[in-house]
């Protein structure tokens, strides 16, 4: 299946793209999306996981729906979603 992955902020530098398309195995998750942009970047890890959990300040959204209230890294992906992630953003 197909997934659109999009990335924001300071992750964007980090990978060198804004988003990407990628064929992921039938009931893929969440979590093994985010797993393949760590083998990617492994440096990027730390940003995204604290644990086996997700950062408690980093959005994921699955269709513009927040990853946690789907199920987390355990979420299911169809084929054509479209996952964002976004870090913390900061200002003044």
């Amino acid at each position: 299946m197909k997934v659109k992955l999009e990335v924001y902020g300071y992750l964007r530098d980090l990978m060198g793209w804004r988003s990407v398309e990628l064929d992921l195995a039938e009931d893929s998750t969440v979590g093994q999306l985010l797993e393949l942009l760590v083998d990617q970047r492994p440096e990027i890890k730390e940003l995204i996981f604290e644990g086996e959990s997700l950062k408690s300040y980093l959005k994921v959204l699955v269709d513009g729906r927040d990853c946690r209230a789907l199920g987390g890294l355990r979420a299911k992906l169809k084929d054509g979603s479209t996952v964002s992630i976004f870090p913390p953003a900061g200002g003044g």
